[in-house]
């Protein structure tokens, strides 16, 4: 794996309601970069980011997912976050959010 400086590291979140594209996005992403060799999709349940069994059940992001994609000899970290106002959800967003 090749080792990055620091300058060479991209956070990015995607942050959205529920149903705003959020796993659609991500699954681009990771397709265009070819990371995957085809894109999932929600209502397949068959997405990257969404493969515990409640969020195939809900057919939204429960959990925060972080994806790593190099891109343009930059590495981009992704992380998707569902902005649920749970309190036990959105506690784990937030700490997500932080790096």
């Amino acid at each position: 794996m090749r080792v990055y400086q620091t300058n060479e590291i991209k956070n990015i979140a995607l942050v959205g309601s529920a149903g705003s594209g959020k796993t659609t996005l991500a699954e681009s992403m990771l397709f265009e970069a070819g990371v995957i060799k085809r894109r999932g999709s929600v209502e397949a349940k068959n997405t990257v980011s969404d493969y515990f069994p409640v969020e195939q059940e809900y057919g939204y992001s429960v959990f925060p997912t972080v994806f790593h994609v190099e891109w343009n000899n930059k590495k981009l970290r992704k992380f998707t976050v569902q902005s649920v106002f749970l309190c036990n959800i959105l506690s784990k967003q937030v700490l997500a959010l932080i790096v």
